[in-house]
């Protein structure tokens, strides 16, 4: 179980890097069936959406962290806002830094603010997102 006095401010940074490629961006719009052309041709930017890719990812350091105890199928997406500074270009070498900035526990449940901090190769900030998750905790699922 999450501790609000040992995890607050827990702090986590992407491991691998991420390369945003014209393929990626391609095959994102493609999924999403969106074909403006701002995403199209030889020097594309990614849509705003394209960030979930990557908070996603940052996500899963968290719920893989054996400290917390997380599982994703007691998790709920809540709430999620972004911050933008500008959007994704081919060429950008992403990494992410995540927080665990708030932490609530109320009726078997966990209530965590999760902020991603979506960093270019030149450590800027590109993005940033501010997400409640909700764990539901493992004797309430059974219940």
């Amino acid at each position: 179980m999450l501790d609000p006095s040992l995890h607050i401010g827990k702090t986590l940074r992407s491991v691998e890097p991420y390369l945003v490629s014209r393929d990626k961006i391609l095959e994102f719009t493609r999924a999403l069936g969106d074909d403006n052309p701002l995403y199209q041709g030889p020097d594309p930017t990614a849509p705003p959406t394209f960030a979930a890719v990557l908070t996603v990812r940052a996500w899963q350091q968290l719920i893989d962290d054996p400290e917390l105890g997380l599982a994703l199928k007691r998790i709920i997406h809540a709430d999620q806002e972004f911050t933008w500074h500008r959007l994704f270009r081919v060429g950008d070498v992403i990494s992410t830094v995540t927080v665990l900035e708030d932490l609530r526990i109320r009726g078997g449940m966990d209530y965590m603010t999760v902020v991603v901090h979506v960093l270019d190769q030149d450590e800027a900030e590109v993005v940033q997102s501010r997400s409640l998750l909700i764990h539901k905790h493992a004797e309430e699922a059974a219940a």
